[in-house]
């Protein structure tokens, strides 16, 4: 298996880069289910709705960014988007998603006067 260098990954989110990445996790979910033990019967398993997964963005805020302003619209208006995450060397992971976090943290402290954020995206779909 080649190594893929990171530091040339894309990731748009509506067709829109998202910049000030600093790292990101992908993962997608695992499937959910639930038993049903009847009184007088033996239990039995049931798949609930799928769970694809989440994506994780620790992103160096700037709110002037179309990218970052994109997540944000999604998370204020809940609305689901096509994310693509385009490695360096082409190969793409595609899916749906809408932002559910995006808080904002910073320090007065003059050695980290860095506002940054974590978005979390809820994936709404398989990976493909």
């Amino acid at each position: 298996m080649a190594a893929i260098d990171s530091e040339g990954t894309v990731i748009t989110f509506d067709g829109v880069a998202i910049s000030g990445i600093e790292r990101y996790d992908v993962m997608a979910g695992t499937p959910r289910f639930i038993t049903f033990r009847p009184l007088n019967g033996a239990p039995t398993e049931s798949p609930l709705e799928p769970e694809f997964g989440q994506c994780v963005l620790d992103l160096i805020r700037d709110k002037a960014d179309p990218g970052q302003a994109k997540l944000l619209a999604s998370y204020k208006n809940k609305t689901k988007a096509t994310m693509i995450v385009t490695a360096k060397d082409g190969t793409t992971d595609t899916f749906t998603a809408f932002c559910v976090l995006l808080p904002m943290s910073g320090s007065k402290n003059p050695d980290a006067p860095i506002n940054t954020a974590r978005a979390i995206l809820r994936i709404d779909g398989a990976i493909t």
